[in-house]
């Protein structure tokens, strides 16, 4: 999967997660969480040309990429502590946005430097 389709996924998702949370279904909730937050990490670190390492310690592997929305760290730090939760529903679609912009701007940023 590249970076266009992990969008256009995550969208999808994003739709059914957020009828699972108006719902307050938890059990539907608890479901979907584990593949909208694994999209969200992937796109992270797929915009910077590289895999997700692992989850333990992932903060120090977020400091060192090139390409973040503003307070990544702590962003991340704060959804992996309970991605169910709707706050953290909240944030995760926050970032996935910020995350598609960022994109965006890398494609412009990377084909000037290849002209």
């Amino acid at each position: 999967m590249y970076l266009p389709q992990l969008f256009t996924r995550w969208h999808e998702l994003d739709h059914v997660l957020s009828i699972y949370h108006e719902e307050e279904d938890k059990a539907k909730v608890a479901s979907v969480t584990p593949e909208y937050t694994a999209l969200l990490l992937e796109a992270l670190f797929w915009i910077n040309h590289q895999l997700v390492p692992t989850l333990i310690h992932i903060e120090d592997n977020i400091k060192e990429l090139t390409y973040t929305p503003p307070n990544s760290r702590e962003r991340i730090e704060f959804v992996l502590l309970a991605p169910h939760r709707y706050r953290s529903f909240v944030q995760m679609k926050s970032f996935m946005e910020e995350l598609e912009k960022l994109y965006a701007r890398v494609k412009i940023l990377e084909a000037k430097s290849t002209n």
